[in-house]
């Protein structure tokens, strides 16, 4: 990640742009870490800066869409953070984008998982870059998860992801509408 920062740092300066630390960190987080993805987006945003020669944060999130990821982290949040409205809102947008509910179920579990796992091991003394090594997973979702892993407790996390099982079996057994099901989740949560 700290290479990556780098990299996009000096290629902005080589389209003739400065990019600041925070507009960095926003687009490294939007794209998820993936380098052509990123590379692709600070062409566009270099384009864009023309006149100020310089990239934002604000010009970062105006200009580059969310990944796959980013949304379902939002979603993830917003559950957890009981925001029902947003969390239904964000839902139906990535509906309206073709995003199967299966495949959206399998990445909020993942988020579920993800925070429980961090939260075990960050209980047992390991930082992020131990916690990352040791799940054989990039740093930013662990740094992500760290910042959620004191709002639940391990009890609440497994019950969640009891549901999401169940949820899982049922979309799969055809008990239901799949888009009604996970709504139905998002409401209850």
């Amino acid at each position: 990640e700290k290479e990556l920062a780098k990299w996009i740092t000096a290629n902005a300066k080589s389209l003739g742009v400065r990019i600041t630390p925070e507009a960095v960190e926003t687009l490294l987080s939007l794209t998820g870490n993936h380098l052509m993805m990123a590379a692709g987006e600070l062409e566009k945003l270099a384009l864009y800066a023309t006149v100020e020669q310089e990239i934002d944060k604000e010009m970062v999130n105006k200009l580059v869409p969310k990944s796959f990821d980013q949304n379902v982290f939002d979603l993830v949040d917003y559950i957890m953070n009981g925001q029902k409205k947003e969390a239904i809102q964000l839902y139906k947008e990535l509906l309206i984008l073709k995003e199967e509910p299966i495949r959206l179920l399998a990445a909020i579990a993942r988020q579920y998982r993800i925070i429980l796992q961090v939260k075990k091991l960050s209980g047992q003394g390991y930082n992020a870059q131990q916690i990352a090594s040791k799940l054989k997973m990039s740093p930013y979702p662990v740094k992500l998860a760290l910042k959620r892993v004191n709002d639940f407790t391990e009890m609440k996390l497994m019950r969640a992801l009891s549901e999401l099982a169940e949820l899982d079996y049922k979309m799969k057994s055809g008990a239901g509408d799949k888009e009604i099901l996970l709504e139905l989740f998002i409401l209850k949560s």
